[in-house]
This record gives C-alpha cells, structure tokens and sequence, in this order.
C-alpha cells in the first residue's frame, strides 16, 4: 500500500464474489476516495458528452422556407457549399475524436476506478497515460470491440447484443 494511505483512515473491507459483499466494497472503496472519483467522474462525463450530445432531428417542416430553385446567384450554391464542407469538416473532427481519443481517457478512467479497488491512491496521471504508453493497443481493443458488435449487430440482431455483452469490459 502507499505510504500516504497508510497514514490516512482507510476502511477494512474483504472481496467477495457476493452481491451484498460487492455492493458494500463498492461503497466502501467510494468512500476511501469519493472527492478523487467524484473528478474523475466529472472530468470523464464532460469529455464524452459532446459524442453523447450530436443528435440531429430533421423533419420537412424544418426546410419548408428554404429555397431550393437557384435563382442565378452563385452565392447561394457556394453558402450551401460551405455549409456542407464545413458539416463534413466537423464530422470527420468528431470521428477521429470518438475513434482516436476518447477510448484512451476511458481506459484511464477505468485504470483510476482500479487503482482505488487494489486501495491505492487514485493517480489522475491515467487519463492521459494511455497516449503514450500502449496507445496502439487501446485502440486497436477499441476497433476490435466496435467492428465485432457491427458484424454482430447486421448478421442478426442477437448475436450483436450477445457480443456487445460480452466485450462491455474491454477498455
């Protein structure tokens, strides 16, 4: 154990495979560590809640006043143009955000939760450990888990849902 937890209270608790017993290492390990895990959870929720945030609800009502006759203006072809580039600009961000990064600070989450179950003291160091330590094997788990749910989730619908349960605790 580290030195610093020593000197603190730390509360006594047994791992047990029972569901009383894991709910009340749950709290207890919470407790040891609840301002720590509190920022991790904070921290983690503010960066994957842009990817949780993009959901687009068109309708027709909404395109109703636009006009879509071009009336000569090339102006008006290279607004939509610049809409649509830009639309595809941000896209291709978000992606590369969701695919590239995000599963990184996850893993770091994870490891940090880890970390305060083995009681020792939470280091924040692992949300960003992960970039340059085993980056390619974070994401490489990452696409694996992903590809494996689609071809699950389009071969049949239970088969996805069986894989996705399956690979939920790969980070």
């Amino acid at each position: 154990m580290n030195a610093t937890i020593e000197n603190e209270k730390v509360r006594k608790y047994n791992l047990f495979p029972t569901f009383g017993d894991s709910y009340g290492t749950g709290w207890n390990v919470m407790l040891d560590n609840f301002l720590r895990l509190l920022l991790v959870v904070f921290v983690l929720g503010i960066l994957t809640g842009p990817m949780k945030g993009i959901q687009f609800n068109l309708d027709e009502g909404h395109f109703k006043n636009f006009p879509w006759h071009w009336d000569g203006s090339w102006a008006q072809i290279f607004g939509l143009a610049s809409v649509g580039a830009f639309a595809i600009f941000i896209g291709l961000l978000a992606l590369a955000y969701t695919f590239l990064a995000l599963p990184v600070v996850r893993y770091g989450a994870k490891m940090i939760f880890v970390e305060s179950v083995r009681r020792q003291k939470p280091d924040f160091e692992w949300l960003i450990r992960g970039f340059w330590t085993n980056y390619l094997n974070i994401i490489l788990a990452n696409l694996l888990v992903f590809g494996l749910v689609a071809i699950g989730f389009f071969a049949l619908i239970v088969p996805g849902i069986i894989i996705a349960c399956r690979l939920a605790f790969v980070p």
